[in-house]
């Protein structure tokens, strides 16, 4: 829900939102297929878009 939420503030820095996207494509794979690398591998992207989403809505 979290990543979902910070993707309308990014449509505002050109192809920002392609990060919180792709941790949710990720999840979804790693559910269907049940495996644990892809969901941690998604985990690490969505701290990685909420890095993104901070450093450009806070300019750090």
């Amino acid at each position: 829900m979290l990543l979902a939420t910070s993707i309308p503030p990014l449509e505002l820095l050109p192809f920002a939102s392609t990060v919180p996207f792709s941790a949710i494509c990720l999840f979804g794979l790693g559910i269907t297929t049940r495996d644990g690398v892809v969901v941690v591998l998604g985990l690490m992207v969505s701290v990685g878009a909420f890095v993104l989403a901070g450093m450009g809505l806070w300019g750090g």
